[in-house]
Formats: structure tokens, sequence, C-alpha cells
């Protein structure tokens, strides 16, 4: 069914896939209009994907390709500006020379279990990247030469992750990154002084069990500091003694009832009193973030979009 779907990809600019974990790509058909490429629980036996594939690709997402275990390149890939690979357990490897992807602005690696090193050359090869989360990626011991590149200007993380330790040092003395997430801190207190570099214009925190008590001493000194977001932090019961930077002119708090309830009615009122724009949000459903969105991503303005389904 998918190969005679895919007779169309002369015309075809945006391609979803997903639920067809007995198909492949056909790696003789000519995709050079494809600017959009999605595989969602797909093409099982794909252990490899080349970029030369796609000289058009502009989005490529890759999620729960469960044998792909590598990204191969022979040629600098001018048209790429997204790329996701999302819970492929097998995947290890970028192309061996590194990533060469110029236009590329947005990377996204999320549970790769055994990917050991993030793609090589990415201060040269990557210029023009401004987005980079990395989630739950064990084995990532270190940014590539211990550095972030300073066109990274947000940038999601797992406070659990190797990574996370290595942060102050990779940003350098001089820190551009503007937006910062942090997932899964593990700690009963955060963040620790110094570890945040003071550039920072927005902070959010997710997904915290255990978080009980906020840091003043690793807020302090975040005097650029204008928005803050509290993401499920159920331990969490009051601001620090001292308050929050001043700066802070919007703060969310979201599915942390003990703190909503002191900001609310108890003593942390005084403490939020300068800031503008408070949020709060306690019931909704909320779809897990891993490629959930991917849908949008595919679907382009003009041009031919297959979505191709199995249940």
């Amino acid at each position: 069914m998918l190969m005679s779907a895919l007779s169309l990809e002369n015309s075809l600019e945006s391609l979803y896939i997903y639920g067809f974990p007995n198909t492949g790509i056909p790696v003789n058909s000519c995709f050079n209009f494809l600017e959009s490429l999605w595989i969602n629980m797909s093409c099982d036996s794909l252990k490899a994907i080349s970029l030369d594939m796609f000289p058009k690709l502009s989005t490529l997402g890759l999620r729960k390709c469960r044998n792909l275990q590598m990204i191969l390149q022979g040629h600098t890939h001018h048209h790429l500006k997204s790329l996701k690979i999302i819970v492929c357990p097998q995947f290890e490897s970028f192309p061996s020379n590194g990533l060469s992807a110029p236009s590329l602005e947005s990377l996204r690696i999320e549970k790769l279990e055994k990917l050991t090193s993030l793609p090589g050359g990415m201060h040269d090869e990557l210029p023009c990247l401004t987005r980079m989360d990395i989630l739950e990626c064990p084995q990532l011991e270190m940014f590539y030469n211990g550095r972030i590149s300073s066109s990274v200007k947000l940038m999601g993380l797992s406070y659990r992750s190797k990574l996370f330790a290595s942060l102050r040092g990779a940003l350098g003395p001089n820190p551009t990154l503007d937006k910062l997430s942090v997932y899964n801190v593990d700690a009963e207190s955060f963040p620790d002084e110094g570890l945040l570099p003071p550039s920072l214009t927005s902070l959010s925190i997710n997904f915290c069990p255990n978080l009980n008590r906020l840091d003043y001493k690793g807020l302090w000194h975040l005097s650029s500091l204008k928005e803050l977001l509290l993401d499920s932090c159920p331990s969490l019961q009051c601001l620090p003694e001292d308050g929050l930077p001043k700066s802070i002119s919007k703060l969310n708090i979201w599915y942390c009832p003990m703190l909503k309830l002191s900001c609310q009615e108890g003593d942390d009122r005084a403490k939020i009193a300068h800031i503008e724009d408070i949020g709060y949000m306690t019931m909704m459903l909320k779809l897990k973030s891993s490629g959930i969105h991917s849908m949008k991503d595919t679907l382009s303005a003009g041009g031919m979009v297959m979505i191709l389904f199995f249940f």
C-alpha cells in the first residue's frame, strides 16, 4: 500500500507515515520535491536514512523507528531547518564527518539510549542553530568540544543528564543563551548557586516531583530574567524567603497545587505583588511532548501533502 501511494512522489512536498512497521522507504525513488517528512512508529527495516535522498527537505522527524541506527550524509544539505529524533532506541550516530546543514535552526533529540556524542563540527557546520533540545539521552556526557555554540538561544535539557552538569562550562564566560527549559529535576532544591547563566530572560522548570524548594542563591543573579514557568512540581510548597528576582514580569504556575495555594492565599502573595502577569493552571488534559505536535509540522501551506495511517 505504501509503495503504491508513493507513486505520486514526483510532486509530493509533505509526507507523514504513521503505523506502517513492515514497510520501508523506496531507496530508488525520487524525492526531489519533498520538504517535510515524518516517520512515526513505522519502517522497522530502516537502519539508516540518508539526507542525500531528500535534497529539498526542510523538516525531518523520526519517532519510534525501532531499528534506526544512524543518519548518513555525503553532501552538504542546504535546506534542512528542523531535525527531530525521538524515542529511537538503536540510534547511535550522526554522519561521521559531522552534520553539515548550514540552514538548520532547530535540533531535538530525545530518549536515544545509545547515542554517545552530538554531531561533530557543530560550531562550523550548524551556524544557524538557535534551538537545541536534548532530553533523556543518558550516554551523552559532554557538548561538542565541551562548548555550546553562541548561536543557540533556546535550550531544553534533562537535569539528570550528564550534560547538565557541564552546562556552566559549556556556555563559556560570556553566555548568550536566552531561554532555558529544565526537565526532571530529581533534587529537593534547585538551582544551585552559579549554575544558570545570567543571560537568561526566560526559565522553565518542568516535571520535578521531588522539588520542594527554589534556591534564591541560584536565582538572584538572573537580573535579565523576565519570565518564569513552574510546571508539574507537586511538592513545591513556597517561593524563596527572599522572593523572586525583581526583573520578573511574567510568572506561570502549572500543576503545582501547594505553591498555587501559597501564592493565592498564603505568605507568597506579597512576594509576587510586583509581577504584572501571573497565570495558574490546574485542570487540563496534557499531551505528552514527544512528537505530539508533529502533525502540524507536516501540514505545510500549499503543495501536495500525503498522510498515511494504519490502525
